[in-house]
C-alpha cells in the first residue's frame, strides 16, 4: 500500500511474505491459493515500511521506530505505524 499525503511525502507499507513483518515466513503458495479463493490472504500484527520525507524527520523516525537503522523499518506495530503516518502526513516542508 502506498500513501502520499498532500505535503508530498510518501509511505510504502507491506505485510506480504518475505518482508520484515510477521508474515516473513508465510508460504507464498498458500498466499496465492487464498487470494484466488477470495479469502483473507495473510495475517500480521506488524508491517514493513519505507518512508520518503525530509532528512530531519526521517532521522527522528529512524531513532524512535527503527533503532537508528536505515530503511526499511521492519516489524512496525500498527500503533506505531499510525503514529508514523500521522507524523509524515503532517510534516510542513
Amino acid at each position: 500500500m502506498h500513501l502520499k499525503p498532500p505535503n508530498g511525502n510518501h509511505i510504502s507499507t507491506t505485510w506480504a511474505p518475505c518482508t520484515y513483518s510477521d508474515n516473513y515466513d508465510a508460504d507464498f503458495d498458500d498466499h496465492l491459493i487464498s487470494y484466488n479463493k477470495i479469502k483473507p490472504v495473510i495475517s500480521s500484527n506488524t508491517v514493513e515500511i519505507m518512508i520518503d520525507c525530509s532528512p530531519k524527520l526521517l532521522k527522528k523516525l529512524k531513532k524512535k521506530y527503527n533503532e537508528g537503522r536505515e530503511q526499511p523499518f521492519g516489524y512496525v506495530s500498527y500503533t506505531d505505524w499510525l503514529d508514523i503516518v500521522n507524523k509524515v502526513s503532517k510534516e510542513i516542508k
